[in-house]
């Protein structure tokens, strides 16, 4: 196969323009001059081999790809917003099954707004944001936020717009446009660009292709949602089940479900199933393992279940606030029990989430004397938070006497 011209030259005009540079700043990164750049992007001229391989190098790219000879077919994923905002940590996912990830600005700018200006979703918005900004500073992320082609014309025509361009600029490649959206449903495939709904999605995407039914393991969550654990057997019988599959609403998988059911007999089943993860994240706002849900309900019950069950108990969540482990949000609540019972299997209590806090400092903060009771024999009071503060300052600030006079120096 020859040399592809035209695909030289509309990749070296793709490098450019995703690295943000100017003709004359990729001239200058290259050792050439700006016309020189403007030719090989008009495909007047074509670089020689020494340019091919400069330019290979400076942007981490194969000669064959960048000639045309082989081109490499990879995914690109284009989600929409109301599937981001749907599934906050959405785009971690896509960053991990695609190989390259593109975000309209035009997306950008909605999350903004309903960051600013929607209160029932604020929260969601500004979690996909902070996604967006932790994956674009990971080394070689494959993450880019691309300008829209079309600046006019309504929201969801520009995001095809990219996706077009996008597939255009990529031989080979296949541009996958994600979204629950109407609009985008009713729009028929172009060349090179499928436009999918969430559901598709999981299907075409999921973790074990070949292995699990996507019907089954939707039909397996409902059962577990529905607490028909004679359907769910039957169903995980057939070992075509998913049976740590998220919801696409929720982001639980079915244990999350089952936890925040109260459903104690269902638990019992699911932690007894090898396949199932007893410590998988949520994949929603705080992405806390099942056991942080049973905290937060306060069910004892099903929290010493699934301690006995062996689940990592020094675990941290993975969303907002990461790092918050189980032993700092049972102080934060004040579940003198769950602490107890933590404590009692070995939990670090020196462990600080974001914020620097550790179980202590989030005892103090709430003003939960008993609490910090339990803690300060086996905690390093010295331990600072982000803004400087100890336990001890917090305990000061709650104005809590009985809570200050527990730690060293203070008057009983």
């Amino acid at each position: 196969m020859g040399i592809n011209g035209e695909h030289i030259a509309v990749k070296i005009k793709s490098l450019r323009e995703s690295h943000g540079l100017s003709q004359e700043m990729f001239a200058e990164r290259l050792g050439v001059a700006r016309p020189t750049v403007s030719n090989w992007e008009q495909g007047k001229i074509l670089p020689t081999s020494e340019q091919f391989y400069k330019i290979a190098s400076e942007f981490n790219q194969s000669l064959d790809n960048m000639m045309g000879l082989n081109i490499v077919t990879e995914k690109w994923a284009v989600p929409d917003t109301s599937a981001l905002i749907k599934r906050p940590r959405f785009i971690n996912d896509l960053c991990r099954k695609f190989e390259h990830v593109a975000i309209s600005e035009i997306v950008i700018s909605e999350l903004n707004y309903q960051k600013d200006h929607n209160h029932r979703i604020k929260q969601q918005a500004w979690l996909v944001l902070r996604s967006i900004e932790d994956e674009r500073k990971k080394p070689h992320s494959n993450l880019e936020i691309y300008e829209d082609v079309c600046k006019a014309g309504i929201d969801d025509k520009r995001i095809i717009g990219l996706a077009g361009d996008l597939a255009k600029k990529n031989d080979g490649s296949t541009v996958y446009v994600i979204s629950d959206d109407v609009f985008f449903s009713l729009q028929k495939n172009m060349p090179g660009v499928k436009f999918i709904s969430m559901f598709e999605y999981d299907e075409l995407f999921v973790e074990s292709p070949g292995k699990f039914d996507i019907k089954s393991s939707v039909d397996f969550a409902i059962a577990v949602a529905k607490r028909d654990i004679s359907r769910a057997r039957k169903l995980y019988n057939n070992l075509t089940v998913d049976p740590n599959r998220y919801d696409p609403k929720t982001g639980f998988t079915p244990l999350h479900q089952a936890v925040r059911n109260k459903d104690a007999e269902m638990v019992d089943y699911l932690i007894s199933l090898p396949e199932v993860d007893i410590n998988k994240p949520d994949n929603s706002k705080y992405g806390l393992p099942p056991v942080t849900h049973a905290i937060q309900m306060n069910n004892y019950q099903i929290f010493s279940k699934l301690v006995s069950a062996g689940c990592d108990i020094d675990c941290g969540g993975t969303g907002v606030n990461f790092g918050n482990t189980l032993l700092m949000v049972a102080s934060w609540h004040g579940r003198n029990d769950m602490v107890n019972l933590l404590l009692t299997v070995d939990a670090c209590t020196n462990q600080q989430d974001n914020n620097g806090f550790t179980a202590l400092i989030k005892a103090c903060i709430r003003g939960h004397t008993e609490t910090a009771r339990l803690l300060l024999p086996l905690t390093d009071i010295r331990i600072r938070d982000r803004k400087g503060m100890t336990a001890k300052d917090h305990a000061y600030v709650s104005k809590n006497k009985e809570l200050l006079s527990l730690f060293p120096g203070e008057r009983r």
